[in-house]
């Protein structure tokens, strides 16, 4: 009997230890695969775009903001979006809607989570300039 309670034992602190395990490499994949996008590896220029209804109705290059500025988004229907837009990142400041939830994104400075307003229909998206392709070599 107490041979069994101990394989019990064991097999219980194996089941734990692959489960711990199986957890951290998860998350590190997770980190990983979020910190090497676009956030510090590419030194290319952000560009977000402004889009009401699907139409882009602003693109704005954001290394190229040195004053902090409020742009207000109206719709023909009375909704209205203030966005906050800054060298490093661009906000949500203030919208009509109910929820407030793209106020409650915060500010956004890569691709990783754009700012969504769906019952006012505006989104707001970061992304990095393409950048000119120079080649190294070609192999044929």
């Amino acid at each position: 009997m107490k041979h069994l309670l101990s394989y019990q034992k064991h097999g219980l602190f194996l089941t734990i230890l692959v489960c711990l395990l199986l957890l951290g490499s998860m998350i590190s994949i997770c980190l990983f695969k979020t910190t090497g996008t676009d956030a510090t590896l590419d030194s290319s220029p952000l560009i977000a775009t402004i889009s009401r209804d699907g139409e882009a109705l602003y693109e704005i290059p954001l290394s190229e903001v040195w004053e902090p500025y409020d742009l207000t988004i109206s719709s023909q229907e009375g909704e209205q979006n203030v966005v906050h837009v800054e060298h490093d990142g661009i906000s949500m400041k203030s919208a009509t809607c109910k929820d407030k939830l793209c106020v409650k994104t915060g500010k956004i400075h890569s691709s990783l989570l754009p700012i969504i307003c769906l019952p006012n229909r505006v989104v707001i998206e970061v992304k990095r300039e393409p950048q000119k392709t120079s080649y190294d070599s070609i192999t044929y």
